[in-house]
């Protein structure tokens, strides 16, 4: 991550390109990947307080190499799936706690794959969403869709945290029905 000086997100806009050139070029901008805030939040067990087996799905080998090493970071060792259909048969073969899914992917899509999880797996695991598209109709379409979560690409790692915790919360969560 050390390597990367800024970022933008896409679509970009001029201006929006022009100042973080600006920022990069003229080095009036710390690094914003690698400040000690993001340093140290990486370095926390995180995987321990907040337990998940995770499955990337994700067509994009650059894309999965990055979520790979951003969540080892956080002690996690995910697993990967190329498309929708790769993501079922390693369902066959494992239970996972946890799936961040692509939503534009060949052969299968993100969509079609939830839906399958959706009507053949009793067990659901949580999944959630990974898109460039980050309109509001976008994050709507996938919450229809009964993803449990939405990140839009490239997202921050502060919000992939923040939606595992929000995650493990509900995983850990005890309901008890209260007597009248």
């Amino acid at each position: 991550m050390a390597l990367f000086s800024g970022i933008v997100s896409k679509p970009v806009k001029q201006h929006q390109l022009f100042n973080m050139l600006d920022r990069v070029l003229t080095k009036s901008a710390p690094n914003i990947l690698s400040g000690e805030t993001d340093r140290k939040r990486l370095s926390e067990p995180f995987a321990v307080d907040y337990p998940f087996d995770i499955l990337i799905a994700e067509d994009n080998v650059i894309n999965q190499k990055l979520i790979v090493r951003i969540l080892s970071k956080v002690r996690y060792s995910p697993d990967t799936a190329a498309d929708g259909v790769e993501v079922l048969n390693m369902l066959e073969k494992k239970r996972y706690d946890l799936i961040l899914m692509d939503i534009q992917m060949p052969h299968m899509d993100g969509i079609e794959a939830t839906g399958a999880i959706r009507r053949h797996y009793a067990q659901m695991p949580f999944i959630v969403a990974m898109t460039a598209n980050a309109f509001d109709e976008d994050r709507e379409h996938c919450l229809n869709a009964r993803l449990d979560d939405y990140i839009a690409k490239p997202f921050k790692i502060e919000v992939l945290l923040t939606v595992l915790t929000r995650l493990a919360l509900k995983k850990n969560t005890i309901y008890v029905k209260s007597s009248p």
